[in-house]
């Protein structure tokens, strides 16, 4: 019908014919923005979902994980080893390697204690009547881990 309309106003009005095309440009362009901008709202609903999933599955894994770790813990305690799988000898004067480094040379056939640290929620070692390191107090981070 519109090809028809056009060939009857090339015509009879040739300026007809160029109003005609305008609005035929017009009205693709609004067409083609507002399907890039449905597409774009669609983009960011789909990445928004996909985050909200990734942060729910990372929730869940990192449940996962405390509960595995804590029945590991208590299962190579009642073997008599700690978290790195060295030997806890209660009674005994603690493994000065380990208590400086985290990890002993000898394994476990070390004859000294080797004592799970007491570490804070963030995982850093709770060091009573010490003050905290000094950048842990300005970052609350510190590259030293569990030897901070």
């Amino acid at each position: 019908v519109q090809q028809s309309r056009a060939a009857d106003a090339v015509s009879s009005k040739p300026w007809q014919a160029a109003v005609m095309a305008d609005d035929a440009h017009e009205e693709a362009t609004t067409t083609l923005e507002r399907q890039q901008k449905e597409k774009e709202e669609s983009d960011l609903r789909t990445k928004a979902k996909a985050k909200a999933e990734a942060q729910a599955n990372e929730e869940l894994d990192e449940k996962i994980s405390k509960k595995v770790n804590e029945q590991t813990k208590t299962a190579l305690a009642s073997q008599g080893l700690n978290s790195k799988r060295l030997p806890l000898r209660p009674g005994l004067p603690p493994c000065g390697l380990f208590m400086r480094k985290g990890t002993c040379k000898h394994g476990r056939s070390c004859l000294w204690d080797h004592p799970e640290p007491e570490t804070n929620s963030e995982g850093y070692p709770l060091r009573p009547g010490q003050l905290a390191c000094a950048l842990y107090r300005r970052t609350r981070t510190c590259k030293f881990g569990l030897l901070c």
